[in-house]
């Protein structure tokens, strides 16, 4: 089999082609599908028949590009979530946004996670910074 694309990983929005040895016959009434490997799920597309021994799909696009951890946190899973954090990585973890901008610290603050805020707020604000954010989120200054 051979596949048509120009780089790997795959972006979303993109035609990929599979060609199929001649010996392999793809029967015009039969259904087909590919299957992709993302980040965080699988994605089973329709594949369509384009000649006897080929098929082409869209890869489809993921909108999905958060962490774990802001994903736990949006689940509500606040043992987790602290699990998470203090592993190695965790500190760099609560600096990351997603998509829509919001960093751990941000989610824990919207779903009103006071553990989370405590735990994030004295990891992430140095004590210079810690002033600037109780103004700006006062829920932190009730957690510290």
């Amino acid at each position: 089999m051979e596949l048509s694309c120009a780089e790997l990983p795959l972006y979303g929005q993109v035609t990929i082609h599979a060609k199929f040895d001649k010996d392999i016959y793809l029967p015009e009434d039969a259904e087909f599908y590919f299957v992709y490997g993302g980040s965080l799920k699988r994605y089973i597309m329709f594949a369509e028949r384009v000649s006897d021994s080929a098929l082409q799909s869209i890869v489809p696009e993921s909108k999905h590009k958060e962490t774990l951890l802001q994903l736990v946190i949006k689940l509500g899973l606040v043992k987790l979530s602290l699990f998470l954090e203090a592993q190695p990585g965790g500190s760099l973890a609560l600096a990351l946004s997603s998509e829509e901008g919001a960093t751990p610290l941000d989610l824990a603050l919207q779903h009103e996670h006071s553990k989370l805020v405590e735990a994030f707020a004295k990891v992430l604000i140095p004590t210079k910074l810690r002033q600037w954010k109780v103004q700006k989120y006062p829920a932190v200054q009730q957690a510290l």
